[in-house]
């Protein structure tokens, strides 16, 4: 990637494209982003979605159409966090459906069901793997402590004896 992509990317994630921090791959290779989708945000929370240098990875875009009900909304609630060996970003979000109580949707009345969270681990590829998580705790941190293991919150998570499952 030129310099010049790579400050657009800077630039573009500084300026009203995410609403978190951008954070550079330890080997400086790979941006990753955060955008708001621009479709659909409630009461609950932003729709977010994770991209690495510029390209939506996580959730997996989908087709763009007015519904009364959205289901797996994502609002991620920590900052991204790299692997130490380049190969996966980190975060804790909350996903959630939403259905409007007004079928024309005309204001933002609705309800919030099957809330669920978890420490997401969204791999280069855009491969998303997850630990679910019952309750999201006051002050949500993660932590790498290699590339294999990551502290969250007070607990260890290590990805080869006790693998995440697919959250795709």
């Amino acid at each position: 990637m030129n310099s010049t992509a790579i400050l657009f990317l800077l630039l573009l994630s500084l300026f009203g494209n995410g609403p978190l921090v951008p954070a550079w791959s330890p080997d400086h290779q790979i941006l990753a982003t955060t955008k708001v989708s621009e479709r659909f945000v409630t009461p609950e929370g932003p729709n977010y979605t994770l991209l690495l240098n510029g390209c939506v990875v996580y959730p997996k875009p989908k087709k763009a159409r007015w519904f009364s009900a959205y289901k797996n909304q994502h609002t991620f609630l920590t900052e991204l966090h790299w692997s130490p060996d380049n190969q996966s970003v980190a975060f804790f979000e909350k996903v959630y459906d939403w259905e409007y109580s007004d079928p024309y949707n005309r204001d933002f009345e609705g309800s919030v069901s099957n809330k669920r969270y978890y420490v997401a681990i969204v791999s280069r590829t855009g491969k998303a793997v997850g630990y679910p998580v019952v309750r999201a705790p006051k002050n949500p941190h993660i932590d790498w402590r290699s590339p294999a293991r990551l502290a969250f919150s007070g607990r260890i998570f290590d990805l080869q004896t006790d693998p995440p499952e697919s959250i795709d």
